[in-house]
C-alpha cells in the first residue's frame, strides 16, 4: 500500500488515490477540515494558514519522518506547489514538478523568456514597470495583450491598442499587480490537456475554448476540438517537444495555445495540473475507458508503470458558463422542467443566490453552468446562449 503526502485540496484526485489503496497524509488549513476527511485521509496535519512556510516545511518533515515511508507527494493547485517543492526538497520524497517547471509555475514572463532561449516560442514579451513602457511597446508591436505576470482565472487581461492605450494604462497605473505585455496573436484558441508518464507524453485532449471577445473570460468548453487530422497531428507534434523542453516527466499538464490562420502555434501559458473549468469532466462523459481524473491522480504520484491512452466516444460535450450581466442579482433559479425534458442536457449548477453580488471580472465571476451533450458540434458552437437562457432564469435589482 502507497503512502502519499497531499498538499491541499481536489478531494476527487484523493479518492481515485485512496481507490487505488493508498494511504493518504493531507496538509491542509484548519477552516478546510471538513466531516468527510476521516474517512478519506489517514492523517492530517492542518495549519491555521500556509503564510508560514518555514514552519510548515519543518513540521511537515518532522512529521513524515514519524510517519514512515513516502511514495511521492502530489499537489493540484498553482498557488501550493512552490510550498510542496520545498517540502519535497527538504524530506527527499519524490515531487512530479521539477526545478524546470517551479520556475514558470506562476510567472508567464519566465515561461515566455524560458521558451525564446530553448529557440521554441518567440512571442514578443516585455515587464511592464510603468505607462512608459506601454506606450513605447505598442507603438512598436501593435495590438497588444497586457496581463498579470501570475495570473489565473482570465483575471485583468487587456487588449490594447492605440484607440484605448489612454484608458488601459491608467487602470493598470493603479493596480497593485506587476503586468507584463506581449505582441498580440489573432488567431483561434484551444487548451490541450495531457497525461505524461515516465516521459512519455499522452496528448489525450484538444479542447475548443468559448471566450468573452471583451474580457477574455472563458465562456465555455467543447470536447473534443473538431478540427482536421493534419491541425491533430502538427499540435501533438507541437505539444510531445513542450512537455519535453519543460522537462515534464509524470501527471497532468493543461496548456493554452493559440493558432494562426497559416496553423503557426503559440503557447499562450501552461499549467502543471488538470484544466480548470470542469474540462476533466467533460473528457469524463466521453471517455471508454478511463476516468481522466483518476490517471492524473495515478500519474501524478509515479504510480503508473504505463499507460495505453483513452478511447473517447463519438459525441460532443460543451459547458456554458453563464456570467453576471447586472451588479446584484434578485432571484437566480433553474428550469427543472425544461431540463428534465431534454436528455440532451446532463449536468446544471448555480453558484450564487438572491443578493450576490458582481465579482470581479474573470472566472470567479460566474452565475452558474450547463453541460449539455451533442453529435452535432456546430450546434454546441453556437447554442450556448440559447442553452443558458432555457436552463438558467435570472433577474437582476
Amino acid at each position: 500500500m502507497s503512502k502519499i503526502l497531499v498538499i491541499g485540496g481536489f478531494s476527487e484526485i484523493h479518492r481515485a488515490l485512496k481507490k487505488n489503496n493508498c494511504k493518504l497524509t493531507l496538509v491542509c488549513e484548519s477552516s478546510k477540515i471538513k466531516p468527510y476527511f476521516k474517512d478519506l485521509y489517514d492523517e492530517v496535519l492542518a495549519f491555521n494558514s500556509f503564510k508560514n512556510e518555514v514552519q510548515i516545511i519543518e513540521t511537515v518533515s518532522k512529521a513524515v519522518e514519524y510517519l514512515g515511508d513516502y511514495q511521492s507527494i502530489i499537489c493540484m493547485f498553482e498557488n501550493l506547489q512552490a510550498l510542496a517543492y520545498k517540502i519535497a526538497e527538504k524530506t527527499k520524497i519524490p515531487f512530479n514538478i521539477n526545478e524546470t517547471q517551479m520556475m514558470v509555475i506562476n510567472n508567464k514572463y519566465a515561461l515566455r523568456t524560458y521558451l525564446k532561449n530553448s529557440f521554441f516560442d518567440n512571442v514578443n514579451c516585455e515587464m511592464i514597470e510603468n505607462r512608459d513602457d506601454v506606450i513605447r511597446f505598442v507603438n512598436k508591436n501593435g495590438t497588444s495583450i497586457l496581463k498579470p505576470i501570475d495570473g489565473t482565472g482570465s483575471r485583468a487581461i487587456y487588449k490594447v491598442d492605440s484607440s484605448n492605450m489612454k484608458e488601459i494604462v491608467n487602470q493598470v497605473e493603479i493596480s497593485d499587480e506587476t503586468f507584463i505585455i506581449e505582441k498580440f496573436i489573432e488567431g483561434e484558441e484551444f487548451s490541450i490537456e495531457a497525461i505524461s508518464v515516465n516521459s512519455q507524453h499522452h496528448i489525450y485532449g484538444i479542447t475548443k475554448k468559448l471566450k468573452n471577445l471583451e474580457t477574455f473570460v472563458e465562456i465555455g468548453h467543447i470536447v473534443p476540438a473538431n478540427i482536421s487530422t493534419d491541425l491533430k497531428d502538427i499540435i501533438n507534434n507541437y505539444m510531445g517537444k513542450l512537455l519535453s523542453i519543460l522537462k515534464v516527466t509524470n501527471g497532468p499538464t493543461h496548456t493554452e495555445i493559440i493558432i494562426t490562420n497559416n496553423q503557426e502555434i503559440h503557447v499562450v501559458e501552461t499549467h502543471f495540473r488538470l484544466g480548470g473549468g470542469m474540462i476533466s469532466e467533460l473528457y469524463r462523459n466521453i471517455s471508454i475507458n478511463h476516468n481522466p481524473i483518476e490517471i492524473a491522480a495515478l500519474s501524478s504520484a509515479q504510480l503508473l508503470n504505463d499507460f495505453d491512452n483513452f478511447v473517447f466516444s463519438s459525441k460532443f460535450v460543451a459547458i456554458y458558463f453563464e456570467e453576471f450581466e447586472g451588479e446584484v442579482i434578485k432571484t437566480v433559479t433553474l428550469d427543472d422542467h425544461y431540463i428534465e425534458n431534454h436528455k440532451d442536457i446532463i449536468a446544471t449548477e448555480l453558484y450564487v443566490k438572491a443578493g450576490d453580488k458582481r465579482r470581479e471580472i474573470g472566472s470567479s465571476n460566474r452565475i452558474g453552468h450547463v453541460i449539455k451533450t451533442s453529435n452535432d458540434y456546430n450546434e454546441l458552437i453556437s447554442g450556448r446562449e440559447k442553452t443558458l437562457n432555457s436552463c438558467i432564469e435570472v433577474l437582476y435589482e
